[in-house]
């Protein structure tokens, strides 16, 4: 299935995107990584870890397609649902 075909089923919706935006992602994902090493530091529970782990892989997920979305088309795609 395409990225076309989420849009059309409402699924997707296309966002503008540029590199301020990105920067600031990919300090939102520095600043959630440096909270899990202190999580782990501090012994935190599994599910604090967990949570703040899940964070910074969907901050980078979300800046990496950003990023590749931006040179083309100035774009991101959001999941809509």
């Amino acid at each position: 299935m395409s990225f076309e075909s989420w849009v059309k089923n409402s699924w997707l919706e296309r966002l503008q995107s540029d590199a301020p935006e990105i920067a600031r992602l990919l300090a939102l994902a520095d600043g959630r990584l440096a909270d899990y090493e202190k999580a782990v530091t501090a012994k935190l529970s599994p599910d604090v870890q967990l949570g703040l782990a899940y964070d910074v892989i969907r901050v980078c997920g979300t800046s990496n397609f950003s990023v590749r979305m931006f040179p083309r088309r100035f774009a991101r795609w959001v999941v809509l649902g």
